[in-house]
């Protein structure tokens, strides 16, 4: 006869087993449900059924909601199907320093950039995914694309200089180099404008906008001149004047509208734009050009030499800084010098027009690449040169 303290004891042992045979059941019956849900997965993701995958990863989130992995397809197979929020929904859901962490963020970050115009956010995930690869190339090219959409020359700079240390370089950083002192994007007020809409507040985007429409309304003036797009002119002039009061600091503000006072001959505007130069803003090295070109203009050739060369110095590609040098060395009788400086410019010259009839800066050709690297070589950068010939070793003549 069992004791009634022994037949508790028993009890207990029966309950905690059949528990445990229970949890074992139930793990047995997700792991079997994973791999099938995995399966089909693998199979629709190798048919391009996006759909398929959509609806198999949502219910394997339903049934395992902490694997990454579903949630992972789900993000692939929204982006597929061009449900670009939804892609992003299911991407946030994936920590950046667990298992697909590092994918989830990356395709986050493009979803973030390309389709749904929120630049921040996809900054902030570039900085986190450069910090732990400093050599992943989609990063790198994120953020040197929005500093040179947002004229950030000083960065964009820096960025480069490492992508070609890292050789994550891409050939169009390569093309912003020579195009630096007039960068300039024909479809960049509209995507500026897209971009603060999820971010009206952000002041460089404010900025490069107001810039954009300035620089673009120019170029139209230039190409075909008219009455309308003369006011349309003044009226972004207007604009970025109006900014420049708020910001009196800000670089590419200071940029388009020294550039329309000394179009204008107006050197006393552009006296009063210079004075409200920083400390900041004495690493773009377009401000010291203009510095130069108004120096050179008001009859200081010792300042406007000091600046110009303190331009190329900050940019060795600068040909508009080089072809200024050469004013002010021919100006106080250094002809060869200036004879030099000048036929150095004139292959910047060359190689920017070259540039501005490309469709897209992403379809610069090797033979122009090898151009832009002999540049390189006349202004000194051999980093530049280096660079271009890793990728595409120059062609034997």
């Amino acid at each position: 006869m069992i004791k009634p303290g022994k037949a508790k004891w028993l009890s207990a042992i029966v309950v905690v087993g059949m528990i445990a045979a229970a949890v074992v059941y139930r793990q047995l019956q997700l792991s079997e449900t994973v791999d099938r849900f995995r399966e089909i997965c693998r199979k629709a993701e190798k048919s391009g059924n996006w759909t398929k995958v959509v609806e198999t990863a949502s219910q394997w989130t339903n049934v395992d909601p902490g694997d990454p992995l579903p949630w992972f397809l789900l993000g692939e197979g929204r982006s597929h199907l061009n449900e670009h929020s939804e892609a992003a929904s299911a991407y946030e859901k994936i920590p950046l320093d667990g298992p697909r962490g590092f994918d989830a963020a990356a395709a986050l970050m493009k979803v973030n950039f390309q389709y749904l115009n929120k630049p921040l956010e996809a900054m902030s995930l570039a900085d986190q995914l450069l910090e732990i690869d400093e050599r992943f190339a989609d990063a790198r090219r994120t953020r040197i694309f929005f500093y040179a959409m947002t004229f950030q020359r000083s960065r964009l700079l820096e960025d480069i200089s490492a992508a070609i240390e890292l050789r994550s370089d891409q050939p169009d950083h390569y093309v912003y180099l020579v195009s630096l002192e007039e960068l300039s994007f024909s479809d960049g007020d509209q995507i500026t404008a897209r971009w603060l809409d999820s971010a009206e507040e952000n002041v460089d985007l404010q900025v490069a906008h107001a810039v954009h429409v300035a620089r673009n309304t120019r170029a139209l003036f230039l190409t075909s001149p008219s009455e309308s797009l003369k006011a349309k002119q003044a009226s972004a002039l207007i604009a970025a004047k109006q900014l420049h009061n708020e910001l009196p600091q800000s670089s590419p503000l200071l940029d388009v509208l020294l550039q329309a006072a000394i179009e204008e001959g107006d050197m006393n505007s552009a006296e009063d734009l210079l004075a409200s130069v920083n400390a900041e803003s004495i690493v773009d090295p377009v401000l010291w050009l203009w510095l130069g070109k108004y120096s050179r203009l008001a009859g200081d050739m010792e300042t406007a030499e000091q600046a110009l060369r303190q331009a190329i110095k900050l940019h060795p590609l600068g040909w508009q800084s080089r072809n200024e040098l050469a004013l002010v060395c021919r100006a106080t009788d250094r002809l060869p010098e200036a004879a030099e400086l000048q036929k150095i410019a004139a292959v910047g010259v060359k190689l920017a027009e070259e540039i501005r009839r490309l469709p897209h800066v992403s379809e610069v050709s090797r033979g122009l690449l090898n151009q832009i690297a002999e540049y390189a070589i006349q202004c000194g950068d051999w980093e530049i040169a280096n660079g271009i010939f890793r990728r595409y070793p120059p062609e034997r003549k």
